[in-house]
């Protein structure tokens, strides 16, 4: 007699028919799922995905623009110490 399987692993548990069942006993209906309910869930899942793919657009623009305006001024800088380097000789 062989009481486990590779599908199932072995439970913390009184009763020794408990201890041997798959620890996952349902499966999703998702994906079964037909009809206006699993239009409007993945609607939602599309609003949201578009909507962390907005947020992290404008982090990545902001990200930019400091990054544009940081080298405006070492440019700035640059021409500064080079206007003074030019004076000096």
């Amino acid at each position: 007699m062989v009481l486990s399987t590779n599908k199932c692993k072995p439970r913390k548990s009184i009763t020794r028919s408990a201890a041997f069942r798959p620890l996952r006993q349902f499966q999703s209906t998702r994906s079964y799922m037909d009809g206006k309910l699993s239009e409007r869930e993945k609607a939602a899942e599309d609003m949201y995905i578009r909507q962390r793919e907005m947020e992290k657009y404008k982090a990545l623009h902001e990200r930019m623009e400091k990054a544009e305006k940081e080298m405006q001024e070492i440019k700035s800088q640059l021409k500064e110490f080079n206007n003074g380097a030019n004076k000096k000789q």
